[in-house]
């Protein structure tokens, strides 16, 4: 997906006359305000949808087509985009990510009609998107001591030292382990033996995220040092919104050796890392990326590891954990759901949170957190560990 910081609206500013660029913002800003599902967008899809339209038209200037108003887009314009789009070997999800706002455009200016598939542009499945991991992406997967890399980021900053050392420890994202508030996570999780993470969570969804083991809490006690005991301090560096905190970590990850065209890694790979770490946790083999096991596994243990996994990094559906472990794909309807070793194991129906006849399975997060119904076993934390914000998960 475009995003801000990159210079693709640049190529509108170079070839577009200014009142063409005016006319396109006019058309579009108050349409990329709302989400098809009516919902107020995210300034980051804002910002992107702006980017690509400028961009969109942009190349159709460049490409010999200057229209001056996207209500005279035709089928050949369209054609010569994606065109130029699949010689430019983008990816799947950018293929689709285009098609998608390119559709979008079509419906503002009533060409409904000229709505395009991708199924139907690529029938031989080139653009088929998965989100099943080919790759394992995690640090340890590419031989990358995340220790090492800590010592080494302390050395130029401790902060950045310890928000690396909050993402591997928990699976954090990174804008959530920059906008956490450490003691008041810590404080409001206590009862349930973890932290909740609410600031810089995807779509505002709150978490409960175990701890597990002693390296967890020193890295929790480094994080209240640095942030200050109180509970409104963040990890995030004094005086720097998240933007400015944004890249300045990433340009310290840069520095640090850690991009994919060198050491074919990113920071998200300590996700990944931490999604291995759960799965072998719970089904003691290692997930299906890093070889896997498949002739000692159960359905039963498998999908538990796989809504733990999902759960714990803050997702709601039990595949995308896919995303981070691999899959066995069909291969996994050949097993038994409970061998006899593993019998007495609880399966998912056993999790009142997952119940349809559970009073309730919101979680109201006030001064204190509190849930409403949880797990007897475990901590309250699934494919549906997001913490509702008033709202029962349906």
């Amino acid at each position: 997906m475009f995003t801000p910081n990159q210079t693709n609206a640049g190529l509108a500013s170079k070839v577009l006359p200014d009142d063409v660029r005016a006319g396109l913002l006019r058309f579009i800003e108050p349409r990329i305000k709302t989400r098809v599902n009516g919902k107020v967008a995210s300034v980051k899809t804002q910002e992107n949808k702006r980017t690509f339209y400028l961009r969109m038209v942009g190349e159709l200037w460049q490409m010999g087509r200057p229209i001056r108003s996207v209500e005279n887009i035709r089928p050949d314009h369209i054609q010569l985009l994606i065109n130029s789009w699949a010689d430019k070997h983008i990816s799947a999800n950018e293929m689709h990510n285009r098609v998608s706002m390119l559709n979008h455009l079509l419906e503002w200016v009533k060409k409904g009609n000229l709505r395009v598939s991708v199924a139907v542009l690529f029938p031989l499945g080139e653009m088929r998107r998965t989100t099943i991991a080919k790759e394992d992406l995690s640090w340890s997967g590419k031989g990358i001591d995340a220790a090492e890399i800590i010592k080494e980021a302390c050395k130029i900053d401790e902060r950045l030292g310890c928000i690396i050392a909050l993402i591997e420890a928990f699976g954090l994202r990174a804008k959530e382990a920059v906008e956490i508030r450490p003691f008041r996570a810590t404080v409001e999780g206590a009862k349930h033996n973890a932290i909740l993470v609410q600031e810089g969570t995807k779509g505002g969804l709150a978490r409960f995220v175990s701890i597990e083991n002693e390296s967890q809490r020193k890295v929790l006690e480094w994080a209240i040092r640095l942030a200050g005991g109180e509970k409104n301090w963040r990890m995030r560096w004094p005086g720097k919104t998240w933007k400015e905190a944004q890249t300045y970590l990433y340009s310290m990850m840069k520095r640090l050796g850690i991009r994919r065209s060198l050491k074919g890694v990113t920071l998200h790979g300590l996700r990944h890392q931490k999604a291995h770490g759960i799965y072998r946790d719970i089904t003691g083999l290692p997930t299906p990326i890093e070889g896997g096991a498949l002739s000692q596994l159960d359905k039963a243990t498998h999908q538990k590891a796989l809504h733990r996994v999902s759960g714990q990094l803050g997702h709601r559906r039990m595949y995308i954990a896919h995303t981070y472990c691999g899959s066995y794909g069909h291969a996994t309807r050949r097993i038994p759901d409970h061998p006899p070793a593993r019998a007495s194991m609880p399966t998912r129906q056993a999790n009142p949170l997952l119940q349809k006849d559970c009073p309730s399975r919101a979680v109201s997060i006030s001064v204190k957190a509190t849930v409403s119904c949880k797990d007897g076993e475990d901590l309250p934390v699934s494919s549906t560990d997001s913490v509702n914000m008033g709202k029962d998960e349906t």
